[in-house]
């Protein structure tokens, strides 16, 4: 298991601590209702996570890595590095691993095929992430706030944790945009240097 995994995990467990405690102290909804909400709130958001990363897997190869969307400028390099992004990468999970591209480095950075896979996969994380983040506010249904048996409920149980997936889920990308600006910078040299070599036979 990687730092970053044991350090997303321990946020999480505390973000559990925290919301339990604070309802368990200031509401009346009964502690097996609080565990329940919280926990269950967190399964599905997992859930809902990793169906929007697959989504977006799935898709990949309709998207446009050097499109506008995807692009970062040198100026959006310079904010990243002065928001600490350069450090922060280094405590995040790389969950690469279930699709068998992990991106903790660059193993081949003289391979074009490579660093163009390599791209392709921040791409798709990236959008995977932002979907991720705004999806999982779909777990207000489960206590959903028309309902009067549940008034309140998600106010205090599944918004808190909705809100901690939101933040957690818009971490990566802005690492992935870090990178994919190195990233480009490479895949461009080894574009042109093919492309020589081309020309040149």
């Amino acid at each position: 298991m990687n730092k970053g995994l044991i350090i997303y995990i321990a946020v999480i467990v505390c973000g559990w601590a925290v919301i339990i405690a604070l309802n368990w102290i200031f509401t009346v909804i009964p502690p097996w209702l609080i565990a329940l909400g919280v926990i269950g709130s967190t399964v599905v958001i997992i859930a809902v996570d990793g169906f929007a990363a697959h989504l977006c897997h799935v898709a990949q190869p309709r998207m446009d890595p050097f499109s506008k969307f995807f692009n970062v400028t040198k100026r959006q390099k310079v904010i990243l590095t002065k928001l600490g992004v350069k450090k922060l990468k280094n405590y995040l999970p790389d969950l690469g691993g279930f699709v068998k591209f992990k991106k903790g480095k660059i193993v081949d950075p003289k391979s074009k095929e490579y660093v163009y896979a390599y791209i392709m996969e921040s791409c798709s994380g990236e959008l995977g992430h932002i979907f991720g983040a705004i999806f999982g506010f779909l777990i207000l249904l489960i206590f959903p706030p028309w309902v009067p048996l549940f008034s309140g409920y998600w106010l205090t149980l599944t918004l808190p944790v909705a809100c901690v997936n939101f933040v957690l889920c818009l971490l990566p990308p802005l690492a992935l945009r870090y990178n994919r600006h190195a990233l480009t910078q490479i895949y461009q040299r080894l574009d042109q240097r093919s492309k020589a070599v081309k020309t040149g036979s």
